[in-house]
């Protein structure tokens, strides 16, 4: 417990603070939220759903005649793929870790990505990018949480 008896103490320990975030690393927090992202992507091919866990359009009869199959954003695997492996050529997985900032980005650079996500004039809507709002509360959990092992050792 830290007793504060003048505003010079109370300064003193927020500088403290400040010294302390200048010289913590998030490494393993942002490789934590790269696992999340990749198995939540995982998850929501499965599901078929966006992130909001709205099913996506079912595919024209013409498509599943032409695939053989009904299963939505599936032909190769390579969209789906370079969301769950972090190794996939067309995967998106940078992050910077420099004080004051920290972040990550992921995504795809499959081309055809993008027409599915915001859909065309003949191509549905079929949103598959980002968080889960309750999976972005539990990574904001996870945030605070290490923040505050960080600061106390």
């Amino acid at each position: 417990m830290v007793t504060i008896n003048t505003q010079s103490e109370f300064y003193s320990l927020l500088q403290g603070v400040v010294t302390d975030f200048s010289r913590m690393r998030f490494e393993p927090l942002l490789e934590r939220g790269f696992r999340m992202l990749e198995e939540e992507h995982g998850v929501r091919f499965a599901l078929e759903s966006d992130p909001d866990g709205n099913p996506w359009q079912p595919l024209a009869p013409s498509t599943i005649k032409r695939k053989g199959h009904a299963i939505r954003l599936l032909e190769t695997g390579r969209l789906r793929g370079s969301l769950r492996d972090r190794a996939h050529a067309d995967g998106i997985r940078e992050k910077w870790d420099e004080w004051p900032k920290a972040g990550l980005i992921f995504g795809t650079s499959v081309p055809y990505g993008m027409f599915h996500e915001t859909g065309g004039p003949n191509l549905p809507k079929r949103p598959f990018m980002g968080m889960a709002e309750h999976s972005l509360d539990l990574f904001t959990e996870h945030a605070a949480d290490y923040v505050l092992a960080e600061l106390v050792q």
